[in-house]
């Protein structure tokens, strides 16, 4: 099951989104993220609309950087709930994502 994640279209993009903006190496640089306005959307049967706003701030600087993200999730199938306990830590709603879209604009706040 891993494998076949791993080798996902959204696996890969995800590695891709988290290696230009890794929350952890940010939060050690002394940046700060917010995110507001949280929307979903259902579109179809497998398939939702995300949007939301994120505030990233550094401790030096008083000025925040704004985003506005929107996405399309497509989902692998029904969420279900694991039996194993060990994908039940790290999945417990059982959401699987075999691809998605993003898009993002910067906003001067």
């Amino acid at each position: 099951m891993y494998t076949t994640l791993a080798n996902s279209p959204a696996y890969t993009e995800y590695r891709n989104f988290i290696l230009q903006d890794n929350p952890k190496k940010l939060s050690q640089h002394g940046w700060r993220r917010t995110v507001t306005d949280v929307d979903i959307s259902r579109l179809a049967d497998l398939t939702y609309r995300l949007s939301w706003h994120e505030r990233l701030r550094s401790s030096s600087e008083g000025t925040p950087v704004g985003q506005t993200f929107t996405g399309t999730v497509y989902l692998a199938d029904k969420p279900l709930v694991p039996n194993d306990p060990l994908v039940g830590q790290f999945n417990p709603a059982g959401v699987y994502i075999k691809d998605f879209d993003m898009n993002w604009s910067i906003l001067k706040e």
